[in-house]
């Protein structure tokens, strides 16, 4: 059995014409209350996988001719990876900044966009595996990386 409590909290403000602010916060406080397993007992254990406290926050741009930006920061808190809580999984904070166009064409929308993930180069895992065979938990995130797409879409009605 698990026993979970938690908290989540979103909070969003025009600051001007065109520009908001977003903040979101969770809380998650998980744990098993009685775990057995041929590998050992848990009881009272954190569930490993979850975060206590992560954290995002967004500054959003768009003006009417079509052109938008975004710069976001996303903090996770360090969490254990296996049920025994001997391996854990530092905690992070990511930058993103990302930027577009919208354009409209009779019935179809066109935006480009183009994003950089990771301004700061934070070394950090961007997947793990829980209860890892051969203690293989972590996968490592890139670096700085750019990106890029193209967005369409069509109205039928």
């Amino acid at each position: 059995r698990t026993e979970r409590k938690g908290a989540e909290f979103e909070f969003r403000l025009r600051l001007a014409q065109g520009l908001d602010w977003k903040l979101a916060y969770t809380f998650l406080d998980a744990e098993f209350d009685r775990f057995i397993t041929p590998n050992g007992r848990f009881d009272n254990n954190d569930e490993p996988g979850i975060p206590p406290h992560q954290l995002y926050t967004e500054l959003f741009y768009y003006h009417k001719s079509g052109f938008y930006g975004a710069f976001s920061v996303q903090h996770v808190d360090s969490f254990y990876v296996n049920n025994a809580n001997s391996v854990e999984n530092d905690s992070y904070t990511v930058l993103k900044l990302r930027m577009g166009y919208q354009m409209r064409f009779k019935n179809m929308n066109l935006a480009p966009f183009v994003g950089i993930q990771n301004m700061t180069d934070e070394h950090y895992n961007g997947l793990t595996r829980l209860n890892a065979f051969g203690g293989r938990f972590f996968e490592p995130s890139p670096g700085i990386n750019v990106y890029g797409g193209l967005t369409v879409s069509y109205d039928f009605l």
